[in-house]
C-alpha cells in the first residue's frame, strides 16, 4: 500500500516535470511570436539564471532536463529497492541537489573570477600606459585569459564599444558576478572620471588591493577547510545512516511510512540543515 502511494506521488512528480518541460518549450518557441506566459516566463528566467551560475556550457533547456532526471530517478530507484515512502525523500534530495550544485558552482566561479581579477589589472594598466583606449586595453585580456574572466571581459569590451560608459558597464559586470572587488574598481573609475587622474595608475593600485584581498581569502579558506569538512561530514552522516536503516530494517520502513514517521523525517531534515548552516557560520570570517 505504501509503495503504491509512493508510486502515485512519483508519477505525479513526473507529470509536473513534463508540464514544466512543455511550458519551457512553449516559452522558447513562443518568444519569437511574442506569446509568452507570465508564469512560464518566470520558470524560464529561473532556469536561465541557474544555467548562468553553472557556466556557459549548460543551457537552460539542458538544465531543465537534468533537474527532471535528478528529481525522478532517485525516487524510482527507491521504489524498485522497496523503500516505499523513503523514495519521496530521495526524490526531494535529488530535486534539491540541482540548485545546491548551481549555488556551489556560482561561489566557485566567483572565487575564480576574483582570483584572476588581480592578474588582469596590471595588464589593463600597461595597455593604457601604452596609449590604448579603455576598450582596446580590455580586448587583449578577453582574448588571452581563461574563463570566467575571458567571457566577462569580452562582454565588457563589447558594452564599452557599443557606447556604454565604462563605470556603468563595470557596475553591470560586478552585479552579474556579485564581485565586491570589481565594484571597487568601478567606484575608482567613476571617481577618476569625475575628479581627474591617471586611470592606468588607479587600475594598477586597485589591482594591488585586489591581489592582497585574494591572498587573504585564500589564507582564511585554507585555515577553515577542516571546519567545512566536519560540517559536511556531520550533516551528511545522519542521512546516510537513515538510508542504510531504510534498506536493511523492515521496522524502520514501516515507521517512516506513517504520518508520524514523515513528521519525524521533516523535523530531522530541518534540524540537519539548520545545524549545517550554524557550523558554516561558526567557521566563516568576513573579509570584505
Amino acid at each position: 500500500m505504501i509503495a503504491s502511494y509512493a508510486a502515485i506521488a512519483v508519477l505525479t512528480l513526473l507529470g509536473l516535470a513534463l508540464l514544466l518541460a512543455a511550458r519551457a518549450d512553449r516559452i522558447q518557441s513562443g518568444s519569437k511570436t511574442g506569446n509568452r506566459g507570465e508564469a512560464a516566463g518566470r520558470i524560464r528566467a529561473a532556469l536561465d539564471r541557474m544555467a548562468t551560475q553553472i557556466g556557459p556550457s549548460v543551457s537552460a533547456s539542458e538544465l531543465g532536463a537534468i533537474w527532471i532526471g535528478c528529481a525522478l530517478l532517485p525516487g524510482l530507484i527507491g521504489l524498485v529497492a522497496g523503500l516505499g515512502a523513503g523514495s519521496l525523500m530521495l526524490s526531494a534530495i535529488g530535486a534539491l541537489s540541482v540548485p545546491a550544485y548551481a549555488s556551489t558552482r556560482k561561489r566557485r566561479r566567483r572565487r575564480q573570477f576574483e582570483d584572476q581579477l588581480g592578474e588582469v589589472m596590471p595588464l589593463i594598466a600597461s595597455n593604457m600606459r601604452a596609449g590604448a583606449s579603455v576598450a582596446a586595453a580590455i580586448t587583449p585580456v578577453a582574448e588571452a585569459m581563461e574563463e570566467p574572466v575571458r567571457g566577462e571581459f569580452a562582454r565588457l569590451a563589447a558594452d564599452v564599444k557599443s557606447g556604454t560608459p565604462l563605470a556603468e558597464a563595470l557596475d553591470t559586470m560586478a552585479e552579474r558576478n556579485t564581485s565586491k572587488d570589481l565594484r571597487l574598481f568601478a567606484i575608482a573609475v567613476r571617481v577618476s572620471q569625475q575628479r581627474g587622474g591617471s586611470l592606468a595608475d588607479i587600475t594598477e593600485r586597485v589591482g594591488e588591493t585586489v591581489r592582497a584581498r585574494t591572498e587573504m581569502r585564500r589564507f582564511i579558506r585554507a585555515k577553515t577547510s577542516l571546519n567545512r569538512f566536519e560540517a559536511y561530514f556531520l550533516s551528511g552522516m545522519p542521512i546516510f545512516i537513515l538510508l542504510i536503516l531504510l534498506m536493511m530494517s523492515e521496522t524502520h520502513r514501516a515507521f517512516y511510512a506513517t504520518p508520524m514517521g514523515w513528521a519525524v523525517l521533516a523535523v530531522c531534515l530541518v534540524l540537519d540543515a539548520l545545524g549545517l548552516s550554524i557550523m558554516f557560520k561558526m567557521g566563516e570570517l568576513e573579509t570584505d
